[in-house]
């Protein structure tokens, strides 16, 4: 642990020596406080992660746009009540090309890596995913509306193609691809959705039944047993705690855990 200052060639160094080779197919979760002082902020993270995976490899991460939703559902805080038609007839409806990456706590690495050259978008309005490099177009194109995180989504493609989880300066309640063990096993229940998408060029408030996605209070439990089972490599890149591990049998030992764990 060092208080030194990080650059892309030491996170890209970090990366390396935590054991991402080119060609990898990652999905990141990431905080960029985490790692302290880091020159080039969140372009250098990218870049890093980039260069590590290489021309052959691809880096995910979610581009969740959780501000469209039915102002109902609002919490932490509220909407208040007199604004909520206000933001039904005037909020913009999902555009994968525009709409900015809103989620409390997720981090801004997620945003700027939207915008960045070369990188595509999955269309879902609420849970959509970044992608960019080899596998990018075959990840973001398949993405049902519900469930919206279940086999037909970037995450079952991640599983299909033996990705890897990325974690940087986070822990594994900010596993996104245990969601992906939530709708395989099957447990969660059902909640009514609404989302603003566009359509034939009108706006349009779409109401889906999906799965309710609620186990990340579990995640920590998960991967702390998984760590007991399965292989997590673990390393320090700046101050940042990091981990990586193999997407499938993670998921695959998450959705046994959450079957036994209802």
């Amino acid at each position: 642990m060092t208080n030194a200052p990080n650059t892309i060639n030491t996170i890209y160094e970090g990366l390396h020596a935590l054991g991402v080779v080119n060609g990898d197919i990652l999905i990141v979760h990431s905080s960029l406080s985490a790692f302290g002082t880091v020159f080039g902020a969140q372009e250098a993270v990218v870049h890093a992660l980039l260069k590590a995976v290489g021309d052959n490899g691809t880096v995910v991460m979610p581009a969740f746009t959780w501000e469209n939703d039915d102002p109902t559902n609002y919490e932490n805080p509220p909407m208040p009540t007199e604004w909520h038609e206000v933001f039904r007839e005037d909020m913009l409806p999902f555009n994968k090309d525009t709409t900015p990456v809103f989620v409390h706590g997720l981090g801004i690495i997620p945003e700027y890596f939207r915008t960045y050259p070369g990188t595509l978008r999955s269309d879902h309005p609420y849970v959509s995913f970044s992608a960019n490099g080899r596998y990018a177009k075959q990840i973001v194109e398949n993405h049902a509306l519900t469930p919206s995180q279940g086999m037909d989504s970037p995450l079952g493609t991640l599983y299909n193609l033996g990705a890897k989880i990325l974690l940087l300066g986070v822990d594994y309640d900010c596993c996104t691809a245990f969601h992906l063990s939530e709708a395989l096993a099957n447990k969660c229940s059902k909640i009514t959705e609404h989302w603003l998408v566009l359509e034939n060029g009108k706006r349009l408030w779409k109401t889906v039944e999906d799965c309710e996605y609620e186990g990340d209070y579990e995640f920590l439990d998960i991967g702390n047993a998984y760590e007991q089972y399965g292989d997590v490599i673990t390393k320090q890149i700046g101050l940042a705690t990091c981990k990586l591990l193999d997407f499938k049998p993670a998921v695959d030992f998450a959705t046994e855990w959450l079957l036994k764990n209802p």
